[in-house]
């Protein structure tokens, strides 16, 4: 599949025929509020307008909200088609928490083997949750290997020692990237060498990489509704994978 294509249709070879200039359509933009109060505001349940309207984001892949819970409008995004490579593999755009949905649900599918790599691993319902997951699918005898940043996974590790000890109980391959502490680094001690991937890989059949971590500030309500509440939802986006180029 050529996924490089001209602009316009016909023969690129060929002497396009001259054409008077057309003014340049607008950007479509969301309008600013002069403040957080601003009443003029349209609601965020409520699309401000129809396909035309120039700060309506309607095409694929297009939002202005966050994406915080299945089911939730999130202010017009629309899921756009996967993409198919050449060699048969499909790619599809995840936004926020329903990236970290899909995640699970693949873990929860797992048979053989689960890579996972992450920045923090955080110790609220969502951490836990994935901790439950990956315990209850070890024991069932599907191998777990799961890098986390020291740095980032510090609140995790040392508030809540249960939770990561409780999971290489049951059978996961836990490693810890670049320990704060001096005295537990095998290598030498690189204290700003830190480690932002985030990474899957199922059963050589599924992955997925991008910008969300394993956390409530990620996941919304797409895992498990938080107990305490989160302040500030983090907006990104992830792409998961599934076919040949999984493959390890």
């Amino acid at each position: 599949m050529d996924l490089v294509r001209p602009r316009f249709g016909g023969d690129r070879d060929a002497p396009a025929a001259a054409a008077a200039p057309t003014p340049a359509a607008a950007p479509r933009t969301q309008p600013e509020p002069k403040t957080c109060d601003d009443d003029s505001r349209p609601s965020p349940r409520v699309s401000p307008g129809g396909p035309n309207d120039p700060h309506s984001p309607k095409e694929a892949g297009a939002s202005r909200g966050i994406n915080i819970a299945p089911g939730s409008d999130d202010d017009g995004w629309v899921v756009p088609p996967p993409v198919e490579l050449s060699d048969g593999t499909r790619l599809q755009l995840f936004k926020d928490g329903e990236a970290l949905h899909a995640a699970f649900e693949a873990i929860r599918a797992s048979k053989k083997r689960v890579c996972l790599e992450s920045y923090i691993f955080a110790h609220d319902d969502t951490g836990r949750a994935f901790a439950d997951l990956l315990s209850t699918k070890a024991k069932e005898g599907v191998k777990f290997y799961v890098l986390y940043d020291s740095f980032g996974s510090f609140g995790a590790f040392h508030s809540n020692h249960g939770m990561f000890h409780g999971m290489a109980r049951s059978g996961v391959r836990l490693q810890e990237f670049h320990p704060i502490r001096p005295w537990e680094c095998r290598y030498s001690w690189r204290p700003v060498n830190r480690d932002h991937r985030k990474m899957l890989v199922v059963d050589d059949h599924i992955a997925g990489l991008g910008g969300l971590n394993v956390g409530a500030e990620y996941a919304g309500s797409w895992i498990v509704k938080p107990s305490k509440g989160v302040c500030d939802f983090w907006r990104d986006n992830a792409i998961g994978v599934r076919g040949p180029a999984a493959r390890l």
